[in-house]
């Protein structure tokens, strides 16, 4: 994808400005930064984008399993301001008590199956390693639930672009979730919804790329609305 845009290092490069500094960190504002690396940024921006991301695909899950009749618990580390059931706490200290938090534990006690998802949103050339990176932190929580527990666990990365971009290998990860017979259908239109949700997060946060101080919105941005 090229970059076009008005940021900071376009703007030296038309000869339109001076210095490339991001006006919130003084790092060189490329679009990758304005949307992905910005440390300033990382403390409300990101965070919101992904909480919206986020609810958004938990909202499915919860909607795929009622229709499937399946009966599961599903947690997300969202505030219950959000989202009815949210918590901080996604493992149940019963199956492992674990400082660690996935944005979604998904648990059958039937089946006494545990699936762990982490969302992530990075810039679109840096998917593999943020789902490696991942994968490398919860390594260890899989081993110990699967060594210490009568569960059995696995983790799930999905990887949404920034730009609203889901490969095929995502893809495929959210087919391997949902729980309904015809899956074609009801994936397209989660990856279709994924990926609106982010692009237009990530769009008010360009948008706000000079203000230092972030404003945000009234709560999480939903492309049902």
């Amino acid at each position: 994808m090229l970059n076009w845009l008005p940021t900071g290092d376009n703007l030296v490069r038309w000869g339109k400005v001076l210095s490339p500094k991001c006006p919130l960190c003084q790092g060189r504002q490329t679009l990758c930064h304005v949307l992905n690396m910005c440390p300033v940024a990382l403390k409300d921006r990101f965070t919101w984008r992904h909480n919206s991301v986020l609810m958004e695909l938990v909202s499915t899950l919860k909607l795929w399993y009622t229709k499937f009749n399946q009966e599961v618990t599903i947690r997300c580390d969202l505030s219950p301001d959000y989202m009815e059931g949210g918590t901080h706490t996604t493992i149940p200290p019963d199956i492992l008590p674990t400082p660690l938090v996935p944005d979604i534990a998904v648990q059958d006690p039937v089946q006494r199956k545990l699936t762990m998802i982490e969302l992530t949103i990075p810039f679109e050339q840096n998917v593999q390693h943020a789902k490696d990176r991942k994968m490398a932190k919860y390594e260890c929580l899989v081993n110990e639930i699967n060594s210490h527990s009568s569960y059995t666990a696995n983790l799930v990365t999905v990887e949404v672009g920034s730009r609203g971009w889901i490969d095929g290998e995502n893809t495929a990860k959210l087919k391997s979730l949902c729980p309904i017979t015809h899956k074609d259908r009801e994936v397209r239109h989660l990856k279709s919804r994924l990926g609106k949700c982010a692009l237009c997060a990530s769009y008010a946060i360009y948008c706000a790329r000079n203000t230092p101080v972030w404003e945000g919105t009234s709560g999480l941005f939903s492309c049902r609305n």
